[in-house]
């Protein structure tokens, strides 16, 4: 038997580290046979002061967002993260010897173009914004980048004629595509079947979005569930823990559950109603996966804006991001759970788009190698 090609998946903290997984599960489960896959992780410059902007502020992310799209600015920082990252990844290349590199970072493009470049190896890079695209994001050198969707592929093509664009969907990991029963799940976490469950996903690198909707907790009279996701933010345990006590004194038909850091988040997806959270593409498609609608109440800012116009668009779900719209908009939702119905078809039409996404990689995988 011949030995298998190896691809190299390059990473990073966030949102990145999950699209990176989701790649190496669809190449090993469509062709393991034929790839090896490895993963190049580095906590990178930057990532912690990026977590702290939108965590508690993301409206100022803009600032540097847009400045960093001048050509100057964007010239100095490829240099930057050239300077920082072609010694390490070298080292990395040149040990694991890959037949292909996939980048799901920006900060690795500068890099990666010159190294792969240098040493002739195909070079895919992944866009993972799932419009609005940055031109850090674009590779010019890249064999091919990967879109989201055609619309994003064909005004790419406009803005950058040289460069290859490849529509795949958005990469979810395999087990919040997989078959479930609501059933079984809502049993599982001692979840009744009629009891409208809510799970709010913003986790330690989100904000603290059970503030935003706390007024309209207090006035349901329907028995609900409400599952926060902390992640490891003892702050954000600490203040959710206090917030549940506080409500179960004012509204005991409400039950709000401190979730920690959990790997079966999709679990909690799939035993839900609804999620909540900010419109990060991750969280946003990951709930597509699992056929649940989402409600978003806050987004980075720049970045994340065009996230808003996919859920509304797309009919994906809700966008409110003012604290009294969120409130008086969840708790209609809550009296009247109809109002999710019109989000089935169009949640489900954009679970199977992402879906494809594993196959259409692979076609150009085997272009390529």
């Amino acid at each position: 038997m011949p030995n298998k090609q190896k691809i190299a998946i390059f990473t990073t903290p966030q949102g990145h580290a999950s699209i990176a997984d989701a790649i190496q599960q669809k190449i090993e489960r469509l062709a393991g046979s034929d790839y090896e896959v490895v993963q190049y992780f580095s906590d990178a410059m930057l990532m912690k002061e990026y977590a702290m902007v939108y965590k508690f502020a993301p409206y100022i992310f803009s600032i540097p967002y847009n400045f960093t799209k001048i050509n100057q600015a964007a010239t100095v920082s490829k240099k930057i993260f050239r300077h920082k990252f072609v010694e390490p990844l070298t080292e990395f290349i040149e040990k694991e010897k890959p037949d292909l590199c996939i980048n799901t970072n920006f900060i690795y493009n500068s890099s990666l173009e010159k190294i792969c470049s240098e040493k002739n190896i195909p070079f895919i890079n992944v866009l993972a914004n799932p419009g609005n695209v940055h031109p850090l994001e674009v590779s010019t050198v890249a064999n091919y980048n990967l879109t989201f969707d055609t619309d994003t592929q064909f005004s790419l093509e406009d803005m950058y004629p040289d460069c290859t664009f490849y529509t795949t969907g958005w990469f979810v990991q395999d087990i919040f595509e997989s078959e479930y029963s609501a059933t079984a799940i809502r049993k599982q976490y001692a979840i009744a079947p009629d009891t409208f469950h809510m799970l709010i996903a913003s986790g330690s690198e989100g904000t603290n979005a059970i503030l935003k909707i706390l007024p309209s907790l207090l006035i349901v009279s329907e028995p609900m569930v409400i599952t926060v996701a902390c992640g490891k933010s003892k702050l954000l345990t600490d203040q959710v823990s206090i917030t549940a006590k506080f409500v179960s004194t004012i509204s005991p038909n409400v039950e709000i559950r401190v979730l920690p850091f959990t790997k079966k988040m999709y679990e909690y997806m799939q035993a839900s109603d609804l999620v909540v959270g900010k419109a990060g593409p991750n969280t946003l498609f990951e709930t597509v996966a699992t056929l649940t609608p989402f409600f978003a109440i806050t987004h980075v800012t720049g970045q994340e804006d065009v996230n808003l116009e996919i859920i509304t668009n797309e009919k994906l779900g809700f966008v409110e991001e003012s604290i009294m719209g969120a409130s008086k908009l969840l708790a209609s939702i809550i009296s009247d759970t109809t109002l999710l119905n019109p989000f089935s078809k169009s949640v489900e039409a954009m679970a199977e788009h992402n879906k494809e996404s594993g196959k259409l990689l692979i076609k150009v995988i085997r272009k390529l190698i």
